[in-house]
């Protein structure tokens, strides 16, 4: 597997980042990371955690959809979607069209 670089678009992500959270800046600067995202030749990707040793091992795929699958199944994750879509059910007719209140 080859380390994955683009060195200019993790600096451009932090100055970014570290508008809202100053603190970021800091922490960057100061710490070296260990971790690094690995792709092998089929594009496959997973996180190398130091000294070579893989987080997901040879199905990365297969854990990242267990992941989400995971999130998606979280109780509060439902409760979320639930209420966005009360949300957008107030908010619009069954057209599609935005619902406005002439009151």
């Amino acid at each position: 597997m080859k380390k994955y670089e683009n060195k200019k678009l993790f600096t451009t992500n932090i100055k970014y980042l570290s508008k809202s959270h100053p603190q970021f800046l800091t922490i960057f600067d100061s710490v070296n990371l260990t971790t690094n995202l690995v792709i092998d030749d089929n594009g496959e990707y997973d996180i190398d955690v130091g000294a070579g040793q893989l987080l997901y091992g040879n199905n990365s795929k297969g854990a990242a959809e267990r992941q989400v699958q995971n999130y998606m199944d979280c109780n509060s994750t439902k409760f979320f979607t639930y209420l966005t879509q009360k949300q957008l059910d107030i908010n619009y007719n069954e057209f599609g069209s935005q619902k406005w209140d002439n009151g």
